[in-house]
């Protein structure tokens, strides 16, 4: 966000010098921090306190669904990855197919054998405009 001048003429632009005045009327700066800590109560009681923390969320282990969950996405990358012929597409070109299947997954890895195909015969015409997405 560029610097504009707020009232106050520091420079600071509108959104910090709100955060600031809103913060019980104390003039310093406002960050944001995270913190992960491996054991509970790790944290001296003062530095956790309302005003100074706003959220604290606890995080526990993996469940037995979200362990299925990154088993399954991990196979799907693997094999999606086997059929991308390696040095034949660029980063880009692999966004552009995957960002129009982002909430189906599957459908990329079902699709993708076919959308190889066109892109390589497109690319042997040597033509620019893409008609295999």
């Amino acid at each position: 966000m560029p610097l504009r001048e707020n009232r106050d003429g520091d420079g600071t632009n509108d959104k910090d010098a709100k955060s600031k005045k809103s913060r019980k009327g104390r003039d310093e700066d406002v960050s944001e921090l995270a913190c992960k800590l491996k054991r509970h109560g790790a944290l001296d009681e003062a530095l956790i306190c309302p005003g100074y923390v706003d959220l604290q969320i606890s995080f526990t282990n993996a469940m037995q669904e979200q362990a299925r969950e990154l088993f399954r996405q991990q196979q799907q990358q693997q094999q999606f990855a086997a059929k991308i012929p390696a040095g034949q597409f660029s980063p880009a070109e692999l966004q552009g197919f995957l960002l129009k299947r982002k909430k189906t997954p599957w459908r990329a890895l079902a699709e993708v054998e076919g959308w190889v195909a066109g892109m390589v015969a497109q690319k042997a015409k040597r033509g620019r405009v893409l008609a295999v997405q």
